[in-house]
């Protein structure tokens, strides 16, 4: 009887402990089960996936564009330099009008030798009449024409006076006014230039040329991409960076009198975040920077974790670009000043590298490369397979 009681006991001890481990088995999968369910959600991200980003249109006040042709140029023609588009298309300049303190210059060429102004140059024809100064009154004395009032007239003006009255004390005479030097005529130069201050405008209308005038104050200090000429005239001013003012002789205008230049270094940056090797903050390396640059400086996309199709620009665009974007997709036009843009490039089409190319970078401009959802599960899997080995090794022990 004893015998029989231990052989039973042995045996119901032993499919306790088949039972118990047959258990523990059992919880440690639920509980990896329970793992893998949860960790799509608890699993850390360096950024959102490109769901995430699109279906952001409709929950908030957002507009997405994808970049093509059409949107890399109306984008890159909204964005034109502001030199041109406060300031005027054209070169030429309002003709100048002389007044007191003006000092102008003749030249009197006469037809037949010993003439009035005998004694010039050219076998005693001419002669050069240098600096008559425009009194307050707006007069000033030319030999043999008496005093005559040049206060009021363009050069044009006040060289025809003088050829006419002229004209009464000698046989057909030709006269030439040149403006030498007046206080009305200048134009003011400050800031990175090598000498700032005021230079006088020394076309024959009054006016000058802007790169001609900033190469007269000395030239230029800075980098060339960094660098923002302003051109403040009255009320109005428009600006340009130096590079493409170099680049682009259109944009060389005509500088009026009380024109003031300002020349100032004013780096342009913006930030890339996401599936990128370098996400940071980086300054744009020269003055025409596009897209494809930005990607190229921050290293290029993460090649086991960036979502390709998911490309994102974020900016904030002046009413005058998205109503011309809204005009491409036949949207109403807005009224709101600054409406906040998202641009999406997709980089696995074949033609979004020329796209990429072709589109203009502005200042604080944000990039945003999502991740690819193929990385997020190899994030779950890693931390699941982790789980398991953990699990295992446990199980192990208790054997």
């Amino acid at each position: 009887m004893r015998k029989l009681m231990r052989s039973w006991g042995r045996s119901l001890c032993a499919e306790t402990v088949r039972f118990g481990l047959g258990a523990v088995r059992r919880i440690v999968w639920t509980a990896l089960l329970a793992l893998g369910l949860s960790a799509c959600a608890t699993v850390p991200a360096d950024g959102p996936e490109t769901g995430s980003v699109t279906a952001q249109n409709e929950a908030v006040d957002l507009e997405i564009y994808t970049i093509d042709r059409e949107v890399a140029s109306i984008v890159a023609r909204e964005h034109r330099p502001s030199l041109l588009t406060r300031l005027g298309r054209s070169r030429r300049s309002v003709t100048p009008v002389l007044g007191a303190g003006d000092v102008v210059g003749v030249t009197v060429w006469e037809s037949v030798d010993g003439g009035l102004f005998a004694g010039g140059a050219q076998g005693g024809r001419s002669a050069a009449l240098d600096d008559i100064l425009i009194d307050r009154k707006g007069m000033a004395f030319i030999p043999y024409a008496g005093r005559l009032r040049l206060g009021g007239k363009t050069v044009e003006g006040a060289r025809r006076l003088i050829q006419d009255s002229l004209a009464k004390e000698t046989l057909k005479p030709q006269v030439e006014v040149r403006l030498k030097s007046d206080k009305k005529h200048r134009v003011a130069v400050t800031g990175l230039v090598g000498k700032p201050g005021l230079y006088q405008l020394n076309l024959a209308d009054g006016s000058g040329q802007l790169i001609e005038t900033i190469a007269m104050a000395g030239g230029v200090k800075g980098k060339p991409h960094r660098t923002v000429v302003r051109v403040v005239r009255g009320e109005r001013q428009g600006a340009i960076t130096l590079g493409r003012l170099h680049s682009s002789p259109g944009y060389d205008i005509n500088l009026l009198p009380g024109d003031k230049v300002i020349v100032a270094d004013k780096p342009k940056t913006f930030s890339i975040l996401g599936a990128v090797n370098k996400s940071s903050e980086h300054e744009f390396t020269k003055w025409n920077f596009m897209l494809v640059d930005a990607l190229a400086v921050a290293g290029g996309l993460a090649d086991t974790r960036a979502d390709r199709t998911g490309v994102f620009l974020f900016r904030f665009e002046s009413g005058r670009v998205v109503n011309a974007l809204r005009r491409l997709v036949g949207k109403p036009e807005t009224e709101a000043r600054r409406v906040p843009i998202v641009y999406q490039l997709n980089l696995m089409e074949g033609q979004s590298v020329f796209d990429a190319k072709a589109f203009q970078m502005q200042d604080q401009d944000t990039i945003l490369v999502t991740n690819a959802p193929l990385h997020q599960w190899n994030k779950v899997l890693t931390s699941v397979s982790k789980a398991v080995f953990l699990a295992r090794s446990g199980i192990s022990f208790a054997d």
